[in-house]
């Protein structure tokens, strides 16, 4: 039995490895594509980038079984002497289900997006920024963390809007489209607004 569930983990990895590469590949085509300005709809709409979707809900279905199995494991070996065992190994898997399941509804029915259009920046789902507000919009490069052991930084793009009130910084490496593509936008949609 474990020799197919690691088995099983390990096809699992092979694949999202596989398809995380197509994606780069397919990622670092298209940011060398120039967007026509003709061939730009009235209104852009930026969503969640698939290939993250597909490998958060790969990673928590991951988690999902294995807390699962735990479960079953507590099933299995419940005599007296393992009791203890059996209510931890019961207790552990049902978190990491439980968690899980709710971490991969939350991501499933998300609704950020980013939408532009000539009128303004909508972002996340909330008010809509009209150009008139807006001072200065750019793409720009933070240096961001990981959350392991060994904190490692790397460059993460982010829009970034000026407007009246605030500066709003929305990560974009979460989106589909490429830096400079949303640069692209940008001044596109600047233009129609400015005419």
């Amino acid at each position: 039995t474990m020799s197919y569930i690691i088995s099983g983990g390990c096809l699992i990895f092979s694949l999202v490895l596989f398809y995380v590469l197509i994606t780069e590949i397919n990622y670092r085509k298209g940011n060398e594509k120039l967007i026509e300005e003709n061939a730009t709809p009235r209104e852009t709409s930026i969503t969640l980038s698939k290939s993250l979707l597909v490998f958060k809900c790969l990673f928590y279905g991951f988690y999902i079984v294995f807390g699962g199995y735990l479960s079953y494991l507590s099933r299995i070996d419940s005599s007296k002497l393992n009791q203890r065992r059996s209510y931890f190994l019961l207790a552990v898997g049902m978190m990491l289900s439980i968690g899980y399941v709710i971490k991969l509804i939350r991501t499933v029915l998300s609704k950020r997006k980013i939408i532009i259009n000539g009128q303004g920046i909508n972002y996340n789902s909330t008010h809509l920024i009209p150009w008139s507000d807006i001072k200065n919009e750019r793409i720009i490069t933070k240096k961001k963390s990981t959350n392991s052991k060994h904190i490692t930084y790397y460059n993460a793009y982010y829009l970034s809007i000026k407007n009246k009130k605030q500066l709003v910084e929305v990560c974009i490496e979460d989106y589909d489209i490429t830096n400079n593509q949303l640069a692209q936008l940008l001044k596109i949609y600047r233009s129609r607004y400015s005419s």
